[in-house]
Formats: C-alpha cells, sequence, structure tokens
C-alpha cells in the first residue's frame, strides 16, 4: 500500500498534547486514508485510487510494497518527514507516494525514491484506539453549501488570526445566506470590529 504526499497534510492537525498519545499521531487505514484530530478540529484525505504495486520501482535490496491488513497510527512528525522527503514528478505520478515496505506490531517502514536516491523511514506504531471520527460528520443533505478559493479563504483566516493576537478566547463568526451569495466573516474585540467578504465561485 501507498500513501501519498498530499495525503500527508493532515498531520498539522494532530494534538501536541500527549496526554491523550492516541491523538498526537495520524490515523492511517488500509485504502490510504490519513485523518488527524485535536478533538476541535478534524482532516480527513482520502486517495481516490491506490497506484498499483508493480509501478513502484524497486531497489536493491527492499521488497515489494505490502498490504496494510488494519488501521494503524503514526506519529505526526514522522508522516511530515515521510511527505517531506516525497519529491513529485510531472512525468511518473508513483514518485509522489511512500510505498509500505515492512510493517509488524511494533513498527512501520516506508520508502520513498526519486530514482537517483532512496530514503528508508521507520517509525514506531502509537498503542491506542483512535477516534471513531466518523460519526460527527452529519448526516442527510447540507442545509446550504458554498464554494470558496481556498486562498482566498487562508488569506481571511490568517487576518483574522492576526486581529485576534493576544485575546484568550479568539472567536470568528462565518455567516452564510444563499448558496450563490457572499460568504461573510466577522471577529470583534473591545475597540476593532473586523469583517471579511468571500465572494463564492461559480461552479
Amino acid at each position: 500500500m501507498f500513501i501519498s504526499k498530499t495525503s500527508t497534510l493532515v498531520h498539522s492537525f494532530a494534538a501536541k498534547d500527549e496526554a491523550r498519545p492516541e491523538i498526537t499521531g495520524v490515523l492511517l487505514t488500509p485504502d490510504g486514508t490519513m485523518a488527524a484530530t485535536d478533538y476541535y478540529s478534524l482532516a480527513e484525505i482520502k486517495m481516490k485510487s491506490m497506484p498499483k504495486d508493480d509501478d513502484f520501482p524497486l531497489a536493491a535490496g527492499h521488497k515489494k510494497p505490502m498490504p496494510l491488513s488494519a488501521p494503524v497510527i503514526l506519529p505526526a512528525k514522522f508522516v511530515a518527514s515521510i511527505g517531506q522527503s516525497i519529491s513529485p514528478s510531472p512525468s511518473l505520478p508513483i514518485l509522489s507516494f511512500a510505498a509500505l515496505n515492512g510493517i509488524d506490531e511494533n513498527f512501520a517502514h516506508f520508502v520513498t525514491t526519486d530514482l537517483e536516491t532512496v530514503q528508508d523511514q521507520k517509525t514506531r506504531i502509537i498503542d491506542g484506539k483512535f477516534p471513531d471520527y466518523e460519526k460527527i460528520f452529519p448526516q442527510g443533505k447540507p442545509v446550504v453549501e458554498v464554494t470558496l478559493n481556498p486562498e482566498y479563504l487562508f488569506q481571511a483566516a490568517k487576518l483574522l488570526t492576526q486581529f485576534n493576537k493576544g485575546r484568550g478566547v479568539k472567536r470568528v463568526k462565518l455567516s452564510i445566506y444563499q448558496p450563490n451569495e457572499p460568504v461573510i466573516m466577522t471577529s470583534e474585540t473591545n475597540e476593532h470590529t473586523a469583517k471579511v467578504v468571500l465572494m463564492p465561485l461559480r461552479v
């Protein structure tokens, strides 16, 4: 099985508090899904399809990518390191993945390559049960859906984070009126009111 460079991005959502070790890591499932949470926010990235084992270039002394039989929890720092070691190639998409090269009840071993060098990375698996996070996803049809440009959303979040700097409790209100109307983000302090308007994308 493989994990993609894109999927490793969830590592930043893992908890930093060691009181709950199982959420300081990233959940990896047999289908390549990766998820991380700190109980206040959660990120999940699913792969739509798993690459073929035979497509991954084998280096001397390395085995063919092996399947993952059950979900495991990997340390967030290790997942970040795996992501950094992957060197994507537009002409060879398989290089955008790390291959599982060995696993037992205590350790997981992944391999990445850029065809010139091979990196082996091994980590201890975190013991514990990852939260059944899928239960928190709302069921049924959303009341309102708005499609936004993520770069503008990031810019707005960054501004409002700086606006709230130094406050004990940081608050941002998100107002959504209709599917194709602007989304309003507002925040207030004792001295100022900040408002950001994000225009929806037409899809």
